[in-house]
C-alpha cells in the first residue's frame, strides 16, 4: 500500500510519525521526573520524622533538591509533550 506524506512523498507502508515518537518520549521523561519527585519526597519524609519539621536549613535540603530536580524534569517532558501534540 502507497500513502502520501505531508511532503508529498509517496512511502510503502504506514507514513512515520515524528510527532508520536515525540509524545512517547516526552511523556518518558514526564514519569522519569515523577519517579525522581517521589524518591525525593520520601527521603524528605524520612528526613523530617528524623529530626522534626522545623529545620535550620530550610529548604536548602538535598531531599528538596531532589523534589525540585524531578520538578525540573518533569516540565521538560511536559514541554516535549505539548510541542509534539502541536506538530
Amino acid at each position: 500500500m502507497v500513502e502520501r506524506c505531508p511532503d508529498k512523498t509517496e512511502v510503502l507502508g504506514p507514513i512515520p510519525s515524528t510527532p508520536t515518537m515525540n509524545l512517547k518520549t516526552g511523556i518518558k521523561i514526564s514519569l522519569v521526573g515523577t519517579g525522581v519527585e517521589a524518591v525525593g519526597i520520601f527521603l524528605d519524609v524520612m528526613h523530617h520524622l528524623d529530626i522534626g519539621i522545623k529545620t535550620p536549613e530550610g529548604l536548602i535540603t538535598p531531599f528538596h533538591l531532589t523534589i525540585f530536580a524531578g520538578f525540573l524534569v518533569n516540565f521538560v517532558g511536559v514541554l516535549i509533550t505539548r510541542i509534539s501534540k502541536k506538530r
